[in-house]
């Protein structure tokens, strides 16, 4: 049922009033031609816009609503990653010299919604609910081997047949990287010689000698002593961007986040592990 225009005035009548009451001054004047401010009035006025003003701008500080890109962008990633990261930020940086993109590289991943970082770049979709993701590109994943392994023990008879050959793997933190799961699943009879905390070290063995290993082919395409052991990938992850819905809102980290996607589909054939 729609209102009397009557009513509506009443109402808003009595709300002013008790307004008025509850300050302990008028603000309006009833004239024949309606509502007029008094001098109270007027001041309550100005001072109500002023305050909504200042509300507006630091709202939109806060939202990264203003024109300059300036702050700090606390940016966790796998190890992995940084050679490639590194220099997309820093050019970011040296065209805005108001921003900082700081890197942290941590065994575990730091919690977002803790504050322990501001955006992150995750090798599987969270599972933590109230997180804002971004799909970027598929990883994909290989066997590799040094040519001083290849020498001492020769090539693979068939991908997945690993009889009579010494393997590099994953310790328990890092069990569900694609690589590692391959290895569980149908990397078979291969015996285990090492197992590595970090990718880093995993990597490192497999540049000595030790064994053969899985190991993202955009990392192995870096390193001259490996020499990849199939043309197919064995194993694919996903890369996402990964942030907060308030900090998605900043205009420093929708720059990062653009630098991101920009990187992944300028070399999506390197990361998805695609042979030229």
């Amino acid at each position: 049922m729609r209102s009397r225009p009557g009513s509506i005035t009443s109402t808003v009548s009595r709300r002013l009033s008790a307004l008025e009451e509850e300050i302990g001054s008028t603000l309006f004047r009833r004239t024949p031609e309606g509502l007029a401010f008094t001098e109270a009035g007027e001041q309550a006025a100005t001072t109500a816009e002023q305050m909504e003003r200042s509300t507006a701008g630091l709202l939109g500080k806060l939202a990264g609503a203003d024109d300059k890109l300036e702050g700090v962008v606390r940016f966790t990633l796998p190890e992995g990653f940084i050679p490639r990261v590194l220099p997309e930020v820093q050019q970011l940086a040296e065209r805005h010299p108001g921003l900082r993109v700081e890197l942290l590289s941590n065994p575990q991943p730091l919690d977002l919604q803790r504050g322990e970082a501001d955006v992150a770049l995750r090798l599987m979709r969270p599972t933590q609910a109230g997180l804002i993701c971004r799909f970027l590109c598929k990883i994909g994943w290989s066997l590799y081997a040094s040519d001083a392994y290849l020498k001492r023990k020769g090539l693979l008879s068939t991908v997945g047949d690993l009889s009579g050959h010494e393997v590099v793997a994953y310790e328990e933190q890092l069990k569900n990287t694609p690589g590692q799961r391959w290895l569980d699943e149908k990397g078979r009879g291969g015996t285990v010689v090492l197992r590595g905390t970090t990718m880093r070290s995993v990597h490192l063995a497999m540049e000595q000698g030790v064994g053969l290993g899985t190991m993202p082919c955009f990392v192995a395409s870096f390193e001259p002593k490996l020499r990849r052991m199939t043309p197919e990938t064995v194993a694919h992850g996903e890369a996402y961007f990964v942030t907060t819905p308030d900090l998605q809102k900043l205009q420093r980290v929708r720059a990062v986040a653009d630098v991101l996607v920009a990187m992944f589909e300028r070399d999506r054939a390197l990361y998805e592990g695609a042979l030229g």
